[in-house]
């Protein structure tokens, strides 16, 4: 096989990801049509299919594929473009995409116009490798992530662009749990009420990013709360069934619950069965 790696240029891969965060592609408001068509082009020059897909209005997406050598699984490529505002207190431009220090500065240049920027490098090497793997690698540059992803990559799905892949990888180890086989797509929607939000009143960032430290503390209160009503309902009814003989029947009892409690985190998702 050959080494694909020595198509990269580090150079052009430079000018890519500050072509990308000077492209603003802010949501809100969510007109993302001149990074989208900046995407297409980087993949049309690097002789690779282009297709720009919109239904959203202003949202445009971006989609390529690459068929390796013989048949095989698909591996899907999914990442956004869109940014929120940039916000006050930058030290620079914050649509510059200045080299400082050996860092790319930007909104946008680590969530996640780099990991873009990457995918469109990596494409293109190993299409200028003669494509050396079994299988299909279909790319999709998304635009609307940053206020639900309705007309990016749920439009991906309702379209069902890439429906075949088997697997996906995530871009970051640090807040997602790296799936191997990808069976679709599950969202949890979360509500506050208004004493929640007024306790939040302190905080500036209103965004995903600045929200991740509250929201991983907050997912896991919600585990432990969620589990210990398990817990109790299972106990409640053990009483009804056991009545009079709890006593004398105290152990059967603990090992139904211990299996209950087992059953139901082992259907709960990592940071639950921690939390219990």
């Amino acid at each position: 096989m050959e080494d694909f790696k020595k198509y990269i240029d580090p150079q052009d891969l430079q000018e890519l990801l500050t072509n990308l965060i000077r492209s603003k592609s802010l949501n809100p408001p969510g007109d993302v049509r001149e990074c989208a068509g900046l995407i297409a082009d980087e993949l049309k020059r690097r002789n690779l299919p282009a297709e720009i897909w919109e239904e959203k209005p202003g949202v445009a997406n971006v989609v390529s594929f690459l068929e390796g050598q013989a048949g095989g699984k698909t591996l899907l490529w999914n990442g956004h473009f869109d940014v929120v505002p940039a916000g006050e207190n930058w030290e620079g431009d914050p649509f510059g995409g200045e080299l400082r220090d050996g860092f790319i500065y930007g909104r946008g240049s680590s969530d996640m116009k780099s990991g873009l920027a990457a995918m469109i490098a990596a494409l293109s090497a190993l299409r200028m490798a003669g494509a050396p793997f079994r299988g299909r690698i279909v790319f999709q540059a998304v635009g609307d992530e940053e206020t639900g992803s309705e007309g990016g990559t749920l439009l991906m799905i309702r379209k069902k662009i890439g429906a075949d892949a088997a697997y996906a990888k995530p871009v970051s180890a640090e807040y997602t749990q790296q799936i191997e086989e990808s069976l679709g797509l599950q969202m949890i929607s979360i509500r506050l009420d208004k004493g929640l939000i007024d306790s939040f009143k302190a905080i500036s960032a209103f965004h995903g990013v600045g929200y991740q430290p509250l929201m991983r503390d907050a997912l896991k209160r919600f585990a432990e709360h969620e589990l210990r009503n398990i817990v109790q309902g299972v106990v409640e009814s053990q009483r009804k069934k056991v009545g009079a003989n709890l006593v004398t029947e105290k152990a059967e009892t603990k090992q139904v619950l211990r299996k209950t409690v087992a059953k139901a985190a082992s259907r709960k998702p990592e940071a639950m069965k921690k939390a219990a």
